[in-house]
C-alpha cells in the first residue's frame, strides 16, 4: 500500500512539474509570436494606423490582408495625407474629403469589395491590389484578358482610359521605361504595393545568429532521431542515453525510443521549415524552441541530471535569447 501511495505522489510530482513547464513554453511561444507580430519594415508615419487597420480589418473580415492594407497607405500616402488610405473617390467623394480614421475604413471596404469582385471573377490577387488604384473595371478587364494580372494589361488598359495621352513619372520603378507613365491611375501601382509589402515582411524577418541556433537545434533532434529510432540499441545510444545496450534491446523500451524518436525527428522538420523556408519563420522556430527547452528542463529536473539541461536546452534557448535580442534592438 505504501509503495503504491508513493508510486501516485511522484507521478502527482511529475504531472505538476510538466504542466508548470509546459505552460512557461506555451506562453513564451504565445510572447514571442506576439513580439514578432510587431515588427515592420515600414516607417513609424504608416505603423501608426496599425491599430485602425487592425480593426477595421476584422470588420471586414479581411483581417489576414493587414501587412497589404498598410502596405497600400505606404504608396498611396506615406502616412502623411488626412485621407491616408486615398479611399474618398472610391466612395464617391471628392479627394481627400475623408479624414484618416474614415479613410481607413472605407478603404478596408473597398479593398474587401474589391477581393469579392476577384472571386466572383476568378482573376489574381495582383489584380485586386492593381484595382485598388485603376477601380473595380479593372477586374472585369482582366477576367476577358486571360484573369491574371500582367503589367502589360495594365498597361493597356490604362493606355485605353487616358486616350494614350502619358505624363512624367519620375519614381525609380519607372526609369527603366523612360520615366513615363499613361495619364490614368499608376500603371505600376500593383509593383509598388509588392515592394512596400516585403519591406513590411524584412521587420520580421529571421536575424541570421537566429537562423544558424535553430537550425543547430534542427540538426540535434534529427541526430536524437537517428540515435533513437535506427540506432535504438547501438553502443553509441547507450552511451548518450546512459542505458545498457541489453535494457535498449528490450522489445518495449526499444519501441518506445524508436516512437520517441520520430517525434525528435519532426521537431528538427519544423525548426528547419521556419528557419529557411516559412515566411512566419521566426513565429514557427519560437514555438518549437521553446518546447524543446521546456522538455530539456523537464529531463533535468525529472532525471535529477542537470546536465540534460545544458545539453539538449541550449542551442534552443540560446536561439529564443537571440529572437528577444534582436526584438530589443528593433526597438
Amino acid at each position: 500500500m505504501q509503495r503504491t501511495t508513493g508510486i501516485m505522489d511522484d507521478a502527482r510530482r511529475h504531472a505538476a512539474a510538466v504542466l508548470l513547464i509546459f505552460a512557461a513554453a506555451i506562453a513564451a511561444a504565445f510572447a514571442f509570436s506576439a513580439a514578432v507580430r510587431q515588427r515592420s519594415g515600414l516607417p513609424e508615419s504608416v505603423l501608426r494606423y496599425r491599430s485602425a487597420i487592425h480593426q477595421a480589418a476584422v470588420e471586414e473580415q479581411i483581417d489576414s490582408y493587414e501587412g497589404w492594407l498598410l502596405a497600400i497607405i505606404q504608396v498611396e500616402s506615406g502616412g502623411e495625407a488626412e485621407d491616408v488610405m486615398q479611399s474618398s473617390e472610391s466612395a464617391g467623394l471628392k479627394s481627400n474629403s475623408l479624414d484618416s480614421a474614415e479613410s481607413v475604413r472605407q478603404g478596408c471596404a473597398y479593398f474587401a469589395g474589391l477581393l469579392k469582385r476577384a472571386g466572383e471573377k476568378h482573376v489574381d490577387f495582383d489584380t485586386v491590389l492593381q484595382a485598388y488604384n485603376y477601380g473595380p473595371g479593372y477586374i472585369d478587364y482582366v477576367a476577358e484578358n486571360g484573369g491574371k494580372h500582367t503589367f502589360d494589361l495594365a498597361k493597356a488598359f490604362a493606355r485605353e482610359k487616358s486616350g494614350g495621352k502619358k505624363a512624367a513619372y519620375l519614381n525609380p520603378v519607372a526609369v527603366s521605361s523612360g520615366g513615363w507613365r499613361y495619364a490614368y491611375g499608376n500603371m505600376y501601382y500593383a509593383i509598388l504595393v509588392k515592394e512596400a509589402y516585403h519591406l513590411h515582411l524584412e521587420g520580421s524577418k529571421m536575424n541570421e545568429i537566429t537562423r544558424i541556433l535553430s537550425t543547430a537545434a534542427a540538426i540535434e533532434c534529427l541526430l536524437i532521431m537517428f540515435l533513437e529510432t535506427f540506432a535504438t540499441s547501438s553502443a553509441l545510444t547507450s552511451r548518450v542515453f546512459k542505458i545498457s545496450t541489453a535494457e535498449l534491446r528490450r522489445k518495449n523500451l526499444g519501441l518506445l525510443f524508436r516512437n520517441q524518436g520520430v517525434y525528435n525527428g519532426l521537431i528538427g522538420v519544423f525548426l528547419l521549415y521556419g528557419a529557411w523556408i516559412s515566411r512566419n519563420g521566426t513565429k514557427v522556430c519560437a514555438i518549437f524552441l521553446a518546447y524543446m527547452t521546456a522538455c530539456a528542463i523537464y529531463g533535468a529536473l525529472s532525471s535529477g541530471r542537470a546536465a540534460i539541461a545544458l545539453g539538449q536546452g541550449f542551442l534552443p534557448a540560446a536561439a529564443l535569447l537571440s529572437m528577444l535580442l534582436h526584438q530589443a534592438v528593433q526597438h
